[in-house]
Formats: C-alpha cells, sequence, structure tokens
C-alpha cells in the first residue's frame, strides 16, 4: 500500500496554519509538497517516468534518455533554511549508476544535491543559501542508468522554508543582486582587487573571491555564479565533448581544470565537480570519454586534449575569451579517470600545474617522476580500487619532496567522491588545492596544512591523512 507520509504532512501544515497562522507565517513555509497519488501534480517528466503504487518511478535507458522530473520556479523571496524531504529508493543500479538530486536557479544548470547508486528510505537535504531569495528555484530527480529496468523511485516530497522577516528585499542586502554566501562585503565582486574587505587582497598570485572560511568552503557552493558552454562530440577534438563550467560574475582570467569520468561513466557523474570548482573561480571543464571503456592512459591523453582544446577558447567572441589562463592548468578524474589525472601529471608537468584524483584506479603505481602538486582522494572501504592497492599506494609511490596529500574518506565506497550531501568537507579540501597550487593563493594554505585535520579524524570523516606540509 502506497505510504501516506506526505497526506499526514500536509494535515499537519493545515491544522497548523489555522490554529497558529501569526506564528507560524514567521517561522515556516511549505513551498511544494506532492505525493504522486494520481498524477505528477506540479511535475514535469522527461524519458521514462511512470506513476507507481511507491511513487513516481524513473527509469534508466541505453538509448541516453533515462527519465527526470523537474518541478519550477519556486519563488523563494524572503525565506531561508530550505530543506527538501523525499522518500526514495534505487533498483538494479550498478556501478557508475545513480539517481540524483539536484537544483537550479534557471531551468538548465542543475547542480547536484545527492547521487545514490544504492539507497532505500528517507531523506532530508539542506539546499544551498544561493537557492534563498530567488524568483526562480527548480528541483530535479533523475537517474542515470543504462536499461529500463533500473530505476529511481520518488515519494512525499516535501520543500519547506523560513520565512524571513517582513522587511526582507528579494537580495536581502546584498546590493549586488547576488545571494551573500558568507564573505566579504557588498563591494567584493571577486576580482582580487584591494579594498580590504575580503577581496582577496591578503592573498598572493591570482586570489579571487571572499577571504576562506570552513563555513564558505563546506557550502555546496562558491560565492560565484555559474555559466556554461557545451562541448559537442562533434566538436570535440580527442576527446568525447564536454561541458565547460565557469565563473560569470567575477573578472578574469582563471585558471582552467579538466575532469574525467570513470570506467562506464558518463560526465554526468561528475557534474557535481564542475558546478562547485566554478562558483569558486576556476573553469571546470567536465568531459566525456572516446568510449566508457577508455583505459587510464587514454582518459590522461583525452584530459590534455580538453586543457589545449578549452585553452583555445580564450580567443574569438564566445562567452570564455579572455576568461582563460593557459598557464594554469589542472586535472583531476574519478577511477580510471583518476589514474588517468595521475599520468597526465606525470607526464605533462609543463602543462599540467596540480592535479587531484578521485577513487583513482590503474594497473600500475609508478608516479615517481611526478613534479606537480598532487591530491590522492580515497574511499575506505572501496572494493573496486581498494586504497591500499591504488589510492595510498600511489600516493606512496609520489617523490618525497613533492608537495602532496593524501585523504581518506571514512567509511565511503568507490562513489564516495561523487557527491557530498552534507557538510561538503571533500569540496573544502580539492578547492583549497587547486587554489593553493594553480592560483598560489595562500589563504587557503591553513585548510590544508591546518590543526582541523586531526579534529576531522578524530570525528570519523577521514579515516587518514597525510601530508608534507607546509605548503
Amino acid at each position: 500500500m502506497k505510504l501516506t507520509n506526505g497526506l499526514k504532512r500536509l494535515g499537519l501544515t493545515m491544522l497548523l496554519g489555522g490554529l497558529f497562522w501569526p506564528f507560524q507565517a514567521l517561522s515556516d513555509e511549505v513551498l511544494l509538497e506532492e505525493d504522486f497519488e494520481n498524477n505528477f501534480g506540479a511535475f514535469e517528466t522527461e524519458g521514462y517516468v511512470e506513476l507507481s503504487e511507491y511513487g513516481a518511478r524513473i527509469r534508466g535507458s541505453y538509448f541516453g534518455n533515462s527519465g527526470s522530473m523537474v518541478v519550477g520556479p519556486l519563488d523563494t523571496h524572503g525565506l531561508s533554511g530550505l530543506t527538501l524531504q523525499f522518500d526514495h529508493f534505487t533498483y538494479g543500479l550498478d556501478r557508475g549508476e545513480f539517481g540524483e538530486v539536484a537544483y537550479s536557479l534557471d531551468g538548465h544548470n542543475f547542480m547536484r544535491l545527492s547521487a545514490e547508486q544504492s539507497v532505500y528510505g528517507s531523506a532530508e537535504l539542506a539546499l544551498p543559501v544561493d537557492a534563498e531569495n530567488q524568483p526562480n528555484v527548480y528541483i530535479r530527480f533523475s537517474v542515470e542508468a543504462g536499461r529500463y529496468f533500473e530505476r529511481y523511485t520518488i515519494d512525499n516530497v516535501l520543500l519547506r522554508a523560513e520565512v524571513g522577516p517582513p522587511d526582507c528585499e528579494p537580495t536581502c542586502g546584498d546590493d549586488d543582486g547576488e545571494p551573500d554566501n558568507g564573505g566579504g562585503d557588498d563591494s567584493d565582486n571577486g576580482d582580487g582587487g584591494d579594498d580590504g574587505n575580503g577581496d582577496g587582497s591578503g592573498g598572493e598570485g591570482h586570489a579571487r573571491g571572499p577571504d576562506p572560511t570552513n563555513a564558505l568552503l563546506e557550502q555546496q557552493r562558491g560565492p560565484f555564479s555559474i555559466g556554461s558552454e557545451s562541448i559537442s562530440s562533434f566538436a570535440a577534438s580527442g576527446f568525447g565533448g564536454a561541458t565547460v563550467y565557469y565563473p560569470d560574475n567575477a573578472q578574469g582570467p582563471f585558471a582552467v581544470i579538466a575532469i574525467s569520468p570513470g570506467y562506464t561513466a558518463r560526465q554526468s557523474s561528475i557534474r557535481w565537480w564542475g558546478n562547485l570548482l566554478a562558483s569558486h573561480g576556476f573553469i571546470a571543464v567536465t568531459i566525456d570519454t572516446l568510449s566508457t571503456s577508455d583505459t587510464p592512459n587514454r582518459r590522461a591523453e583525452q584530459l590534455v586534449a580538453a586543457l589545449n582544446q578549452v585553452a583555445n577558447m580564450n580567443q574569438g567572441a564566445g562567452p570564455l575569451a579572455g576568461l582563460i589562463d593557459a598557464d594554469r592548468m589542472g586535472v583531476m578524474g574519478h577511477s580510471m579517470g583518476g589514474g588517468g589525472a595521475l599520468i597526465a601529471a606525470q607526464d605533462n608537468p609543463s602543462l599540467i600545474k596540480a592535479a587531484v584524483p578521485l577513487a583513482p584506479w590503474n594497473s600500475s603505481s609508478r608516479f615517481s617522476s611526478t613534479e606537480v602538486p598532487t591530491l590522492i582522494v580515497g574511499c575506505e572501504n572501496d572494493a573496486t580500487a581498494s586504497v591500499r592497492r591504488h589510492a595510498l599506494a600511489f600516493y606512496e609511490s609520489l617523490p618525497s619532496s613533492l608537495d602532496k596529500a593524501y585523504l581518506e574518506v571514512s567509511n565511503g565506497s568507490h562513489f564516495c567522491v561523487l557527491s557530498d550531501s552534507g557538510e561538503n568537507v571533500l569540496g573544502k579540501y580539492a578547492v583549497s588545492w587547486m587554489k593553493r597550487f594553480l592560483d598560489q593563493d595562500t589563504r587557503y594554505s591553513p585548510f590544508l596544512c591546518g590543526a582541523e585535520h586531526e579534529d576531522e579524524l578524530v570525528s570519523g570523516v577521514f579515516s587518514d591523512y597525510r601530508e608534507t606540509c607546509p605548503y
């Protein structure tokens, strides 16, 4: 029998609204509630989506048109503390496949909130602060799967928020029309100016954005809004296509980071990283490989090809013209893509200046000639690329004189690096690494060499952390 939590919540909301409306109006508001009892409500569907006795069933597809459903636009002016609750379960998803929850501020560029391969139960996700005080917020549920019987089922969706003060304007004190993301003052446009108010003047090199804090770096998004540009498979030279994410409200040029997916996966699996890095002042390029079964060596070649093609986009009249610094390039990748990132960094030290392999897999652990600063992220319970044979072995093979670090996510599976729906600790380290070694921004050194790592080991966030500080 279909769950009725959504109906119970609706009744409670009506009761509270009737009895205590003056208090309720200042504390909590329901923006969306849907139990998929008879139809999809305000959700619009695409691909294979159907109603079932358990909720909205989103199916995969071999032909690349897996199902999704989107609701919006939702108006969040005067609202804060946005929380999304829902029941969900997956069925039949294999390695590299997942059910995804994402949000958007324009209905086109979606940022991941969570991605799950195997899940059954209820979830509660806090939306980032940039979704507050917005005229158009969209929520999307989708599945990345290659077969029709593989599915992601959603039920009892509830989006609620706190109601801000009555005189809160749409920008709530941020006079540039962008939401306040926790750093700098209203005069900061992230251009590295010298006004002395969190604008990057305290760093070195190519500092961008407000002075970093734990609160800022652990959000799901950084201080900059994002634009994107697609490179189709037909236009790509030496790789399978890409999406280029870039800051669209800050002054360039910016460092460029190319990111490869893992074995059998496509760029949608690493989209979260593209959005996160761009929101912190990088140009991030999430690529598709020529074949989903390409080896790490082939992925290394394609990462380099993508960097070179994006560098050429600095010329002309496109949205990336003048924004690209071809002297500051980095690489990332998951699984075999992480192995590819290690190979690309070792083989191209004149091009690549920083690397962050994520749960990397490679048949060889010989990286003793690497000259590029490298942060390796492993997942403690990785059954595909065990840390002992892969991530940690790669770290130990790097020269002891190299600027390097090893971060191991406690209890993490092979896919622990593809999203971070809680406190964004993983993103904090990757962003800080790229800021320190691509932008030469020393403001981020304390997040890589500070005492807080011990606290995160004790708290259980990490099962291991090693480094060659100071940087």
